[in-house]
C-alpha cells in the first residue's frame, strides 16, 4: 500500500507501536475491566466491541461470562483478531449488518471516535442505539478534548519501567514520522469532543450521557463517557 490518505487506510497497515505486544495486551485488558465496571456488566450479558483492533481484551470479557462480539472496519484488524483475540466472535461487515435490533446489552467503542468524521460518528451512535436493548449502555472511551495536542499522545509512549526507553521512543518516532501519523493529523484531522458536544450527539441519537470520573484507557489527557439508551427509543 502507498502512503495512506485516510485513517482507515492507515489502520490497514499500522505501525509497530500498535502491535500485539505485552504492553498493548495489558492496556486492552485494563480497558475491558474498566468497561465491565462502567457499564455494570455481568455473566450472560452480550457486548459488541466496535473498533476492536486485535481484540486483545476479549478474554477479559469471556472470563467474566460476557458474550463478546468483535468488529473493526479494518480488514487487517479483523484478520488479526481472528488469530489473536482468543475469545469472542469476529464479525464481518455482513455479520454486523445481520445483528438483530435490541439484541445487545452493551457496546464499547475505545480509542476509535477520533478517527471518524462527525457523520460517521452519528451513524455509529445510531447503529448502537438500534442494537442496544432499552436501558443498554454505550461506552465511548479515549475521547480527545479540543485542547489536547500531539505531545499528550507521545507521552503514552514514554517508559513506565526501567529499560523500556529505547523501544518506547522508537515506537513513538515510528508513529509520528515513519508512518504518516503526523501528516494525517494535519490533513484528515482527529475528531475532538468536549462534554457539551458529546452530550448533544449522544442525546440526538437517543442516549443520556454520563461522564466517567477517569478515562477508561491509559491516556489521562483523554476522557470517557457512557450513554444509556432511553427506554422510549
Amino acid at each position: 500500500m502507498g502512503r495512506p490518505e485516510t485513517w482507515l487506510e492507515f489502520w490497514e497497515e499500522p505501525p509497530g507501536a500498535f502491535g500485539p505486544d505485552a504492553r498493548n495486551r495489558g492496556q486492552a485488558a485494563q480497558v475491558a475491566r474498566a468497561a465491565i465496571e462502567a457499564l455494570g456488566l455481568g455473566a450472560g450479558d452480550r457486548l459488541l466491541d466496535w473498533g476492536c483492533g486485535y481484540g486483545l481484551g476479549a478474554r477479559v470479557y469471556d472470563e467474566a461470562g460476557i458474550a463478546v462480539l468483535l468488529f473493526d472496519r479494518s480488514v487487517h484488524a479483523r484478520r488479526a483478531a481472528r488469530r489473536l483475540a482468543g475469545a469472542g466472535v469476529v464479525l464481518s461487515e455482513a455479520g454486523l449488518a445481520d445483528l438483530e435490533p435490541a439484541s445487545l446489552d452493551a457496546v464499547v467503542v475505545h480509542s476509535v471516535v477520533q478517527y471518524l468524521d462527525e457523520p460517521e460518528l452519528e451513524a455509529l451512535l445510531g447503529l448502537a442505539c438500534e442494537l442496544l436493548k432499552p436501558g443498554g449502555r454505550l461506552l465511548l472511551a479515549d475521547l480527545i478534548p479540543p485542547d489536547a495536542g500531539l505531545l499528550a499522545d507521545l507521552k503514552a509512549f514514554l517508559p513506565r519501567r526501567p529499560g523500556s526507553l529505547p523501544r518506547r521512543l522508537r515506537h513513538g518516532l515510528e508513529l509520528t514520522l515513519r508512518r504518516d501519523y503526523g501528516r494525517l493529523r494535519r490533513t484528515s484531522g482527529l475528531l475532538r469532543l468536549d462534554r457539551d458536544e458529546a452530550g448533544r450527539l449522544l442525546g440526538d441519537a437517543g442516549f443520556d450521557m454520563q461522564e466517567l470520573p477517569a478515562n477508561a484507557g491509559p491516556n489521562r489527557s483523554r476522557w470517557s463517557a457512557v450513554g444509556t439508551r432511553r427506554e422510549d427509543r
